[in-house]
């Protein structure tokens, strides 16, 4: 009888102690759920979409030039992209660019080769 009448006026002395425990331990329990859904969910959906999107791309540079003959050879071996660039040497000075000094000859032109391979 006396534990009866002493629990409601402890609880009523510690009231916001209990319902800041009970408020916490529902976001802890909400915070595991969560998580376990997500985990597992995940382990589910993950490997079918990595399978699903694997695709290796790479471009590679080269300094040597490829005649026009192998690199049509190499786009149809490998489902490749090869395309010829160009770059110029500039001299920049006094904030304005241009082209390399009369000192060093003329600009020097090298030809790269970029092949750009796409995954099937």
């Amino acid at each position: 009888m006396t534990l009866n009448r002493r629990l409601p006026r402890t609880l009523a002395a510690m009231a916001s102690f209990t319902i800041v425990s009970s408020l916490l331990t529902a976001l802890v329990v909400a915070f595991v759920i969560s998580t376990l859904t997500t985990s597992a969910t995940l382990n589910r959906v993950l490997p079918q979409f990595l399978t699903d999107n694997s695709v290796e791309d790479a471009e590679f540079t080269t300094v040597v030039p490829i005649d026009e003959t192998a690199a049509a050879g190499l786009e149809d071996e490998f489902a490749a992209v090869v395309s010829r660039q160009r770059s110029l040497d500039v001299d920049v000075r006094r904030g304005r660019a241009g082209p390399v000094s009369q000192n060093s000859g003329p600009p020097r032109l090298d030809g790269w080769v970029t092949a750009e391979c796409r995954g099937s």
